[in-house]
């Protein structure tokens, strides 16, 4: 068998475990995750399409377990006591660059 990628084999064994046409597709918190990074990278009309050609989960199943799993979005708002504890949890720098929609923001140091 052909090496795929690590996102296209998550994305094959996914669709061979839930077929096209299964009413009770089960989704690992793997494809969730990759499902919401991609509804919240692009918009809900592109996550549609994913969602039909790729048998992700159901809009209403992502955003379900957003809710249930990440601290509420909140559009055109920064988190940035959320931003500061995720990088000290990751022991990463407190300086940071912040965009929306690919225009800069600003340089801003969080202490």
């Amino acid at each position: 068998m052909k090496s795929f990628p690590i996102f296209h084999r998550i994305l094959i064994d996914n669709a061979m475990k839930n077929k096209l046409g299964n009413r009770s597709n089960t989704y690992s918190n793997q494809i969730k995750k990759i499902s919401s990074f991609l509804l919240i990278r692009d918009n809900q009309r592109q996550y549609e399409f994913f969602h039909e050609n790729l048998n992700l989960p159901h809009l209403s199943t992502i955003h379900r377990f957003i809710n249930d799993s990440l601290s509420p979005l909140i559009q055109s708002s920064l988190d940035f006591d959320g931003l500061r504890a995720y990088l000290v949890k990751n022991n990463l720098k407190s300086e940071v660059s912040i965009s929306e929609d690919g225009i800069k923001v600003d340089f801003i140091y969080l202490s």
